[in-house]
């Protein structure tokens, strides 16, 4: 039996990134942009 790529009731697929620092990083290359993070969590060391 093969494998189906993408479950049942399921229609999409949707990547994320994990970048340790990255908050820090946006603040630093865009100081005058205010903070537009929807799904952001700080995940411990």
């Amino acid at each position: 039996m093969a494998v189906k790529p993408i479950p049942e009731g399921m229609n999409t697929v949707t990547p994320y990134l994990c970048v340790k620092g990255a908050a820090a990083a946006t603040d630093f290359y865009c100081p005058d942009t205010p903070p537009a993070r929807s799904h952001s969590g700080a995940i411990p060391d």
